[in-house]
């Protein structure tokens, strides 16, 4: 995302990120308890892996506007609540 004043882009996590994160860690809360918290944060840290590589990666192409935070903490999390309903 462009910053003002700044050149380059830099990765944000703004409050409709945090919110979506929140309801990452709630979900795992309400459907697993507190001793299945890990899962719920490894998913939100192994997801944004994939957004700082494709940003690096990205960064100097004219055609990169950035990539949305929470897509892959999503589908990973949605992965491993389908993996443990199986």
């Amino acid at each position: 995302m462009p910053i003002p004043g700044f050149s380059g882009f830099y990765q944000i996590t703004g409050i409709g990120d945090m919110f979506v994160f929140a309801l990452i860690e709630g979900a795992t809360l309400k459907i697993w308890g507190i001793h299945a918290i890990w899962m719920a944060i490894s998913a939100i840290i192994v997801g944004q892996i994939p957004n700082v590589i494709g940003m690096l990666s990205f960064k100097n192409k004219p055609w990169y506007r950035g990539i949305p935070a929470t897509s892959f903490p999503v589908l990973i999390f949605v992965t491993i609540v389908l993996g443990y309903s199986l």
